[in-house]
């Protein structure tokens, strides 16, 4: 049986619908918001607002991809599920070694260590305490995600470990892996170290690919069988939103449009219109989706990249 595991259960892969595929509802503690105020979202109210907004743009799922020890809270995202009919796709895994204090587990455990924590969130639950101790304090929402990261232009041997857990998880329990890269770099390298592991690439997921929008690069990536993930639009600091189009409108003609998932990564609460900033959640299915109709894209391609795409990279391996 195929299925993608959401926090209050599994639905199968037809019934996931348009999917931001990196997205935030609650960061709300840990070394993450000590260290940057904004990305401390912590008023279940406003995200609530937001999440409607969201899915009245035609929004129905999500993947929180705020892991163990980066300002998850899985009882909130319950409660906001709960209270939206939000699909919420939980995840366990890393973040980058920059949001963990040297002496944080992530540093010295081993990867077999690493591998029986995120094994025990995707099949029996998550850790309200990160895994902080001394006690364990499981909630019933399971992960349905494993999140991996490399820094800037290299991999470090302790994101080596962290990628080699991941693949002993999914090898034991079937869940696909996401990754952060940062600023779109190493993509190609991600998925030849998850496959060293034996992990094939249908079940990953490459991270930020569009803050490196090199056509050559996703090509070679999106031959693998790996999937991309592009989250910047409505963020011109980056780049305008055209350089957006004409990526997908490159991989689409490059015969790639069914690699490519999308997300809105609004990890800022300056992002959300609830607590008074922008684009909102609801940016990408309303505004952009838009956009991209607006620019020829025909209506399959959309329905790919937005529905049927993360519904194949978010089912579970059987």
């Amino acid at each position: 049986m195929t299925e993608i595991r959401t926090i209050l259960g599994s639905v199968s892969p037809e019934d996931l619908g348009f999917t931001d595929a990196h997205g935030h509802l609650i960061m709300d503690r840990d070394l993450i918001v000590l260290k940057h105020p904004d990305f401390k979202i912590d008023d279940i109210e406003k995200v609530t607002q937001e999440v409607e907004l969201f899915m009245q743009a035609g929004g129905k799922a999500m993947v929180e991809m705020s892991p163990i020890g980066c300002g998850r809270n899985p009882r909130a995202m319950i409660e906001i599920a709960e209270r939206t009919g939000l699909h919420v796709i939980a995840s366990t895994g890393i973040q980058k070694s920059e949001f963990y204090l040297d002496s944080h587990w992530r540093s010295f455990y081993t990867a077999e260590q690493m591998a029986e924590i995120f094994i025990e969130e995707i099949n029996q639950g998550m850790d309200a305490n990160s895994y902080n101790g001394p006690n364990i304090d499981r909630v019933k929402a399971r992960a349905g995600v494993i999140k991996v990261t490399t820094p800037y232009q290299h991999i470090s041997t302790e994101d080596e470990r962290i990628f080699k857990a991941a693949a002993i998880a999914h090898k034991e329990t079937g869940a696909p892996i996401s990754s952060h890269t940062e600023r779109g770099t190493m993509g190609v390298e991600q998925v030849e170290l998850i496959k060293s592991f034996g992990v094939e690439p249908q079940y990953f997921t490459v991270g930020h690919m569009d803050r490196n929008p090199d056509l050559y690069t996703h090509i070679k990536i999106a031959e693998t069988g790996a999937y991309l993930l592009y989250d910047t639009p409505s963020r011109v600091k980056y780049f305008p939103e055209s350089t957006f189009i004409n990526l997908v409108r490159g991989m689409v003609d490059a015969g790639y449009g069914k690699q490519v998932v999308w997300g809105g990564d609004m990890a800022r609460k300056s992002y959300f219109i609830s607590y008074g900033g922008g684009p909102g959640l609801a940016y990408v299915p309303d505004q952009f989706v838009k956009r991209m109709q607006d620019q020829g894209f025909a209506e399959d391609v959309i329905l790919d990249i937005f529905t049927n795409n993360p519904a194949r990279a978010l089912t579970f391996r059987e």
